[in-house]
């Protein structure tokens, strides 16, 4: 499908067939991809995010929610790059160079992790993972995210079902005692790789 751009290929054809390679204006290329429901985003080489496709809740991150047929790059902030990205239904999260976590798009359940369920069009301020915690894994699903942080911890916030009651800053998973070393997410159910393997 393509109705929204979301194949980043300058117009809304579908595919039956892989397109035509996506183009960054930047000239850059892309080391890391994250879909969502109709957005996609890129990691490019030189750390900038590039997104494109729907945007009704601002999950591409450039600051409006006008859908984008082509990458858009997104504005981290003054000399800030990106080392992760992960997208989910209608918004996506960075691990930002620093270690902290930005997220933009959806907040109908404090899937941001900011402390309310305002949507965003443009990066958040950096989440609080805790006094000198940084996040090594990031994973976003339909209404909620998890960050796995460098102490082992893993951390969620948001609302994995419309009846939950929405966690809107992030908070640990209790995993008896065990340290988290990678996380995965979908429609709703997530994941998690223990460092014992």
């Amino acid at each position: 499908k393509n109705e929204e751009g979301q194949l980043g290929t300058g117009d809304v054809a579908e595919r039956h067939a892989p397109a035509a390679a996506v183009v960054f204006s930047s000239g850059h290329s892309a080391k890391a991809l994250a879909g969502g429901f109709a957005h996609t985003c890129a990691l490019l080489d030189s750390g900038g995010v590039a997104c494109w496709g729907d945007n009704h809740s601002g999950q591409l991150g450039v600051g409006d929610s006008v859908d984008r047929l082509v990458p858009t790059e997104v504005d981290l902030g003054p000399g800030r790059t990106a080392r992760a990205i992960s997208a989910g239904w209608s918004h996506t999260c960075v691990i930002m160079d620093t270690g902290a976590v930005k997220c933009w798009g959806a907040n109908y359940g404090g899937q941001l992790g900011v402390g309310d369920t305002e949507e965003r069009t443009s990066p958040s301020r950096d989440l609080a993972l805790g006094t000198g915690r940084i996040a090594v894994g990031l994973a976003a699903g339909l209404g909620n995210t998890c960050a796995v942080l460098d102490s082992g911890a893993m951390k969620c916030w948001g609302q994995p079902e419309p009846d939950d009651t929405p966690q809107l800053t992030p908070a640990e998973v209790a995993l008896g005692g065990r340290r988290a070393r990678a996380v995965s997410m979908d429609f709703r159910h997530q994941c998690v790789l223990l460092a014992t393997g």
